[in-house]
Formats: structure tokens, sequence, C-alpha cells
């Protein structure tokens, strides 16, 4: 069975392609949430496309799922259980395939093909192999190369995420056997040879990735990624502002102008995980890093309060594993909430009351915060250099 976010994500898809049949201007009809406020709705009284009238809506979403989006391990009754007890996922879907038929050519003019009607010969994918999985593979050697490159303040990619957040991609049959042929060769691969393929393929109409967010409301298409000039002057206007400390986390506020804008420094009891995460604008996560790729960052900038942090860390995250499995060993977890309010205590006097305690003493005496908290946002945003295009729907 397929978890959440795997439907969640397999939803969009599917949108998309029925977006992609309909054509722009009946996709602005079919799409409007003031007629057709839940799937259901839209479902049983949308009307049939006036220049096909033999393709009634329930017909073209299941052939628009059967043959043109690929999702293993995720069913059409799956998203359509999905829509009937979430209807925010279901105004997401709708706003975000709506949004991008409607911006689509602001991207690359190559896929005005999506704008007209009928299915164009772009297909919608998600953890799927021949797509993902073989960007997976190309990501994965790429990575193996910057490893072995000995330059000082290189810093390889943790997950496929920070090189691309991609969730989905919209994809050709040209792009389909080009990703394939790469995969299978055995020369060596550098992120500049890998992004170069994307863009390329970008540029012509053939993949477009696409990073999700959940937004039943206002929609914005950002290109992420392609302009370096404009996004470089864009990430130097965070700098180190202020910090808060809470109970159980750490705010740091990275904008003078925009309120919303901060990083969160906490741990996650369940993963045993010290987690930097980037809220941007209109409360859109913008990532996060967590582990031991927090200090390697920093080390970048200071090495020395780096390699601390580091120290610092592996020992407050040991210390908590050691306490927690004697709770387990003492109560158990059947209680689940002394369990959780034990685990709560814990993660708050062995972890972040430890390293919230360094990192806001740190950020309010340095002159390197403000150059930390952008090289933070620059990884987490998946916007560094060797980073790869793709468009954000938020």
């Amino acid at each position: 069975m397929a978890n959440q976010t795997a439907v969640q994500e397999s939803a969009q898809a599917l949108f998309c392609a029925i977006a992609d049949y309909l054509g722009q201007s009946e996709t602005k009809i079919a799409f409007d949430l003031t007629n057709f406020p839940t799937y259901k709705d839209l479902y049983t009284k949308y009307k049939k496309p006036k220049y096909n009238p033999t393709k009634e809506i329930g017909l073209l979403i299941k052939e628009s799922f059967d043959k043109h989006v690929h999702a293993p391990g995720v069913t059409l009754d799956s998203i359509k259980d999905l829509f009937e007890n979430d209807n925010d996922w279901y105004k997401s879907s709708v706003n975000i395939a709506k949004q991008i038929m409607i911006e689509i050519q602001n991207i690359d003019s190559n896929f005005n093909k999506i704008k007209k009607v009928n299915w164009s010969d772009v297909f919608y994918v998600r953890g799927d192999k021949e797509i993902m999985g073989n960007i997976a593979i190309l990501f994965k050697k790429a990575n193996e190369t910057q490893k072995k490159l000995p330059a000082k303040g290189s810093i390889t990619f943790g997950d496929i995420n920070k090189w691309s957040p991609a969730d989905i991609y919209f994809a050709s049959d040209r792009a389909r056997k080009k990703l394939s042929e790469e995969a299978k060769s055995n020369v060596p691969l550098t992120f500049i040879e890998l992004n170069s393929d994307i863009s390329n393929l970008i540029d012509t109409g053939d993949l477009l990735p696409l990073s999700l967010k959940k937004q039943p409301n206002t929609v914005t298409i950002k290109k992420v990624n392609f302009e370096r000039k404009k996004e470089l002057d864009e990430l130097a206007s965070y700098s180190y502002v202020s910090s808060i400390k809470r109970e159980r986390y750490l705010i740091v506020k990275i904008s003078k102008t925009d309120s919303k804008s901060e990083l969160l420094f906490q741990h996650d009891p369940s993963a045993n995980a010290y987690k930097c995460t980037i809220i941007l604008s209109k409360n859109a996560r913008g990532g996060s890093a967590s582990g031991n790729l927090i200090p390697n960052i920093i080390k970048i900038i200071d090495n020395g309060f780096g390699a601390q942090f580091s120290n610092d860390l592996k020992k407050s995250l040991a210390n908590f594993s050691t306490e927690k499995a004697k709770v387990i060993r003492s109560i158990g977890k059947s209680d689940r909430d002394r369990y959780d309010e034990a685990m709560g205590k814990l993660s708050k006097t062995l972890v972040t009351d430890v390293l919230n305690e360094k990192m806001f003493n740190y950020l309010n005496k340095s002159k390197h915060a403000s150059s930390i908290i952008r090289l933070l946002l620059e990884y987490t945003a998946s916007t560094t250099l060797l980073s790869s295009k793709f468009v954000l729907a938020k």
C-alpha cells in the first residue's frame, strides 16, 4: 500500500494529466472551485467537454490515470479516498494544475503543447523507474564524483532532494529514452553535465521537475535555479536578524522585511534527529537539513564552531538514545501518554536545551552569522550552484 505522501503527489499528477487533455480554456471551466468545490461535485456535475461529448468526466479521470500517469503503488481509489477525507488536497490539486496550465509558457514556450486540447506527448510520473528512478541513478553518479573532489569547502548532497526536490515530473518519450541511455552508461558524471542535460530537456519541453506544496488557496508558480544572478541577489537579502528561544525549538529571524521567513532549530525525538527547517513567505516550507549536515555546512564558514557543534551534536543524540532505552525498559511504550511525556522531557533537557543554547549564543555574537544563515538557506532550499532546475508550486 502506498504511503499518504505518494497518494498526495500522485493526485497532483492526475490533475495535471486531466488539464493536459482539457486544454487551457476548458481547464479554467472544469477547475473552477466555485462551481465544483469538492471532488464529488466535479465528478457528478461537470458537463462533458463540448469538443468531445463522449468523454464524460469519470471516463476522462480513469483514462488520465491509467494511460498518462505513472505512479507505481498508487491506485485511483486511493486518490478518491484522499479527496473524500481531505478536501483541501482536492482544492490544492485543482489549483496547482490550473495555475501551471495558465503559466506553462513562462517556464518554456515549448510547453505550450500542453495548452492544446487532448493529451500532448507528455506523461506524468511519480516514483517510476524510467524517469525518477533513472534520475536517481544519475544523481548518485554525480554525487560520487563530487565526493572525490579535493576542493576545500566542497560539500556533497545528503540526499537527492537537496539537489532537486521534485515530487513529480512531466516527461516525454524523448526524455525517457535519453535518461535511460545515460543511466546505463559507465562513463563518470559530474553535476555540471547532469544539470546541463536536465536543463536542455526543460528547454525543449521534454521534462519538467515539479516540487509541490499543499495550497488550497492562491497558487504561486516559481522557477528555481533558472536565473542565478537574480536568485543570488534574493539569497543575499537574507541575513541574521534575531533569535527567539522557545521551550522545544529556536526561532531565527532571517529577514528585516518579511516576518514570516525564519529558521527553526528543533529535535525530533521519534527519529532522534536534530533539524534545521527553513520557513519562507506564505508559510511554505523551504526545506530542511538534519544530522551532521548542519555542522558540515557551518564548517565551510567557521570550521572551529562547526567542529565543536558536531561533537556536541553527537554527544547530545547519544545521551538521548541512552536515556530513551532506559525509559523503554522502565515504562515501555504501551502507555503512550507517559511515554510521549518522557520523550519530550528528554528531548528538551538532553538535546534542545544544549544545542539551541549553543546556536543561540553563537549567532548572537558571531560575525559569520549571516553567512551561515545564507549557506543553510541555499542548501536546504536546493539552490546551491550544483542544484538542478525545478519549478515550485506553492
